[in-house]
């Protein structure tokens, strides 16, 4: 019985032992890349963000560079929200107009009224 207990504990130390974060990059957080006139490119490598830092007067500054991926993600999301008003506008639309549900019964059978044709 003791044999099962000791291949469980050994097997759970093996799992909590794989599980462990991975440790940080042999350069470190950041990664440097010299571009034109003496500036360098900033790479985080656990946020992926660029700054590009350059000497100015006796001291260094980086910037961030700017990420397109933002704006595009933006963009999507501005997307994604007129999406959803133009579906409810739709949506009001057709049960003005009484237009059949594609999903459901036709509604138009429950309209009072002269019917056109």
């Amino acid at each position: 019985m003791r044999t099962p207990n000791i291949l469980f504990s050994g097997l759970a130390l093996l799992l909590l032992v794989g599980a462990a974060p991975d440790p940080e990059p042999a350069g470190g957080r950041y990664k440097l890349t010299p571009v034109e006139d003496g500036a360098f490119l900033r790479l985080d490598t656990q946020t992926g963000a660029v700054s590009v830092c350059q000497r100015k007067d006796a001291s260094w500054a980086c910037n961030a560079v700017p990420d397109d991926r933002r704006a595009l993600e933006s963009e999507i999301g501005r997307l994604a929200t007129e999406n959803k008003e133009l579906q409810g506008a739709v949506k009001r639309l057709e049960e003005l107009l009484a237009l059949p549900d594609p999903e459901g019964p036709d509604r138009r059978a429950q309209r009072s009224g002269p019917k056109i044709q």
